[in-house]
C-alpha cells in the first residue's frame, strides 16, 4: 500500500475478478453473468478499501509516519502552487496548507479512494462474470 496509487488499484482489480473466479468455483449453479460479477466486485471493492484503510491507519500510528505524511501533502501543495501564478489560486492552496485544508483533503481523497476502489473491483468482476458467463453457456 506505500508504494502508491498503481499497486492499490491493481489489487483491487485483482481481488473483483478473483471473489467471481472463487465463487463460481465454489457454487457452480450459480447463473454468473457481468451483473452479478459487478455487484460482487463492488464488495469486493468494499472490502478493500475497508482493510487498506485499517492497515494505513495502524501503520501510520504505529510507525508515527503521521508527520511524513503531512510533510508529503505540503511538499505536493507547494509543486502544484508553483505552477501558477494567480493570486486566486495562490490563496486557495494558502487555505489548503492549514491543519483544516490537509484534514479535508485527506477526507475528500478517502472518499475519492472509497468510490475508486469500488469501480476498479466493480469493472473487475463485470469483466470477469462476462468471461466466465459466455464460457458456460451450452
Amino acid at each position: 500500500m506505500t508504494l502508491g496509487l498503481v499497486i492499490p488499484l491493481v489489487a483491487v482489480l485483482g481481488a473483483g475478478s478473483l471473489s467471481v473466479t472463487l465463487y463460481r468455483q465454489r457454487n457452480p449453479a450459480w447463473t454468473v453473468n457481468a451483473r452479478s460479477g459487478a455487484k460482487l466486485g463492488a464488495v469486493c471493492g468494499i472490502l478493500f478499501f475497508g482493510a487498506a484503510a485499517v492497515f494505513e491507519t495502524v501503520a501510520v500510528r504505529l510507525l508515527h509516519t503521521g508527520g511524513q505524511v503531512r510533510q508529503k501533502v505540503l511538499d505536493a501543495l507547494q509543486q502544484a502552487a508553483s505552477r501558477s501564478s494567480d493570486p486566486q489560486v495562490q490563496a486557495a492552496f494558502d487555505q489548503l496548507k492549514t491543519p483544516q485544508g490537509i484534514a479535508l483533503m485527506l477526507v475528500f481523497g478517502m472518499v475519492f479512494l472509497f468510490l475508486l476502489s469500488i469501480a476498479a473491483g466493480s469493472l473487475a468482476g463485470a469483466l470477469t462474470g462476462s468471461f466466465l458467463g459466455r464460457r458456460n453457456r451450452p
